[in-house]
């Protein structure tokens, strides 16, 4: 028996087993979820094992994309639409929407950081004060000894390298000055009137303190050195005394003239001859 389509006054075939007329029958299934899903799955199947489909796809997406009056008209029905309002940003706050959203940005930035380490990176940034390229680096730093324990673990043998403190004080020893930290260390020395022995001591002192945060912010201004490497290099065997120098320096050459015109001479003598300075 003949019906009626469902969507208009088209008469159906004896066969018609969908209830919908040709015109309609690709709306009635595009509102079909269970249709759409199926539909979808084919479509990814297809992009997947047809390079040459996928390449048509994309063509036509670029050449629509392109299209001034498609993208004018996607523009007017955004703003008729409002659909900002209907995004994240307008969800209450403690929403699922936003929890996903802020799991998915967090996921993205951190990308970069182990998952174990995740949180020390967070607690350096947000108890310690320490900034986010300096905790980045920190992070990466304990990540790279994690994984040098377990090479050792398994037996990976890895090549040995020369001590950089006792290589630091041959070279004095030597009198070589072609090293710029080895040039920076003997204006340090001259600057503020102490000696090699009294910057790499354990002495707190603020006049022995002093040549060890010039010497900081200069390896870190002009040698691009890691926190690590300006421990080694005055040494320390951890990052943590290498970022009190540098914070607590900053904030010194700032107010203190005499301090500024120090770190200036170190400066100078890392990126030149000592001889010269002296002369």
């Amino acid at each position: 028996m003949a019906g009626i389509c469902k969507m208009c006054d088209q008469t159906l075939g004896r066969y018609n087993k969908s209830g919908y007329c040709r015109k309609h029958l690709g709306t009635a299934n595009a509102q079909n979820p269970e249709w759409r899903e199926k539909h979808r799955a084919g479509v990814l199947r297809k992009i997947k094992y047809d390079p040459e489909y996928k390449a048509q796809l994309a063509e036509r997406a670029r050449r629509i994309g392109s299209d001034p009056s498609t993208r004018a008209k996607r523009s007017e029905t955004f703003r008729k639409g409002r659909y900002w309002e209907l995004g994240n940003a307008a969800q209450e706050k403690g929403s699922d929407a936003r929890k996903r959203a802020g799991r998915s940005i967090r996921e993205r930035r951190l990308s970069w950081c182990p998952p174990h380490l995740r949180e020390e990176y967070m607690w350096l940034m947000r108890s310690q004060r320490v900034p986010a390229a300096e905790a980045r680096v920190m992070i990466e730093e304990q990540n790279e000894l994690e994984l040098a324990r377990w090479r050792r673990s398994i037996g990976y043998v890895e090549e040995q390298k020369p001590d950089l403190a006792d290589q630091v004080m041959a070279e004095i020893e030597t009198g070589e000055e072609r090293d710029p930290f080895l040039r920076a260390l003997s204006a340090a020395v001259i600057a503020f009137s102490v000696s090699v022995d009294d910057i790499f001591s354990e002495a707190r002192e603020v006049a022995l303190v002093r040549p060890r945060q010039a010497l900081a912010l200069v390896m870190r201004r002009h040698g691009k050195r890691t926190t690590s490497d300006i421990a080694a290099h005055l040494h320390r065997s951890d990052h943590t005394s290498a970022i009190n120098w540098l914070k607590r320096g900053e904030e010194i050459e700032r107010k203190d003239k005499e301090f500024a015109s120090a770190v200036a001479l170190v400066a100078d003598a890392w990126n030149h001859e000592v001889g010269s300075m002296a002369a």
